[in-house]
C-alpha cells in the first residue's frame, strides 16, 4: 500500500514538474500592424487630417486596433456632428457610431461629450487622449454593449454640438479579432539585431498595397454649421494595413532608456505609435 502511495505521489510530482517546465518555455510575441493613409499626412507618428474647418487626429494603438479619433473645431462658430450619418467602414462594411439606445453610466456622461481646449488656429491641437479613449469600444460586430452597473440612464448623443475651438473624442470599434497568419506570397522572415545588441532574432513580415490589404478602413463623418444638419459636408478619411510584422516581446520592448521612480527599467518601445496597432500573445 505504501509503495502504491509512493507511485501516485511520484506521478503527481512528475506531472506538476512537466507542467511547470512547459509553462516556463512559453514565449511572448507581438504582431504589429502598420497602416498607410490616403490624403492624410503623418505628423509625429499620428495621422492628422486638416481643412479650414476641422482637425482630426487618429490613434489606432490598441489590442486589435481601435478607431480612436478627436475632432477639433477650428472655426469661431459652433459645429455639429451627426453621428447617425457618420460611420466606420471596415472592408466596405458599415459600422454606425450612433445606436438608438439608452445605457447606464456610472459617470453620468455620454460617450461623445465635447471638451474645451483653447489654442490658435495655426497650432496643432494637443488632445487629452485619456479622455478620448474613455469612450465605450465595441467589437466590429456592431453589437451594442450592455452595462451592468448602477448610475444615471444616458441616451447616446446623435448630434454633438461642438463649440468653437473645442474638440470631441470617439472610440467605439475594434479593427481585428484574430492573429495574422503569414502565408501570403509576400510573407518572409528577416533577421534583425536583438534589443540588447547581442546577436539577431527572426521577424516575420508581410507587405500589402491598398488594393491587396486584408484590412481597409474608412472614417466617414457628417458635419454642418446647422443643428438641423442643413448644408451637410463630409470628411472621408481612408487607411489600410500596409505591413504586418511579428517579433518576440523583448525585441518589441527595445533597449532600456532609463528607470522609473520605483527603479524599474523603462524601455524604448520604438514600435509603439498611433499609426499602428498590435496583438500580443504567447505560445
Amino acid at each position: 500500500m505504501q509503495a502504491m502511495n509512493n507511485r501516485v505521489i511520484f506521478r503527481w510530482t512528475f506531472s506538476l514538474m512537466v507542467l511547470l517546465l512547459l509553462s516556463g518555455c512559453s514565449k511572448t510575441y507581438m504582431q504589429i500592424f502598420d497602416t498607410e493613409a490616403k490624403n492624410v499626412p503623418n505628423i509625429n507618428d499620428q495621422w492628422v487630417y486638416e481643412n479650414d474647418t476641422v482637425s482630426i487626429i487618429y490613434s489606432f494603438w490598441a489590442s486589435g486596433g481601435a478607431m480612436s479619433f478627436a475632432i477639433y473645431n477650428k472655426t469661431d462658430r459652433p459645429l455639429f456632428i451627426d453621428w447617425k450619418n457618420s460611420a466606420l467602414i471596415i472592408n466596405d462594411q458599415k459600422l454606425s457610431y450612433w445606436i438608438d439606445r439608452t445605457v447606464i453610466s456610472s459617470s453620468g456622461t455620454s460617450t461623445s461629450s465635447s471638451h474645451a481646449y483653447s489654442t490658435t488656429n495655426t497650432e496643432l491641437p494637443v488632445f487629452n487622449w485619456a479622455y478620448v479613449l474613455q469612450s465605450t469600444m465595441n467589437t466590429s460586430s456592431a453589437t451594442a454593449t450592455t452595462f451592468q452597473s448602477h448610475g444615471t440612464m444616458v441616451k447616446d448623443e446623435r448630434i454633438t454640438s461642438l463649440p468653437p475651438h473645442a474638440y470631441v473624442g470617439m472610440n467605439r470599434y475594434r479593427f481585428r479579432e484574430e492573429l495574422w497568419k503569414f502565408n501570403g506570397p509576400n510573407a518572409r522572415t528577416v533577421e534583425v539585431p536583438k534589443a540588447n545588441g547581442h546577436g539577431y532574432s527572426s521577424v516575420s513580415e508581410e507587405d500589402f498595397r491598398s488594393d491587396t490589404s486584408p484590412l481597409r478602413i474608412r472614417n466617414f463623418v457628417a458635419l454642418s454649421f446647422s443643428e438641423t444638419m442643413d448644408s451637410v459636408f463630409y470628411v472621408d478619411n481612408s487607411f489600410w494595413v500596409s505591413r504586418v510584422r511579428e517579433m518576440g516581446y523583448k525585441n518589441f520592448q527595445g533597449r532600456v532608456i532609463g528607470k522609473d521612480e520605483d527603479r524599474y527599467p523603462i524601455y524604448e518601445k520604438a514600435e509603439k505609435r498611433r499609426t499602428a496597432f498590435y496583438w500580443k500573445y504567447e505560445q
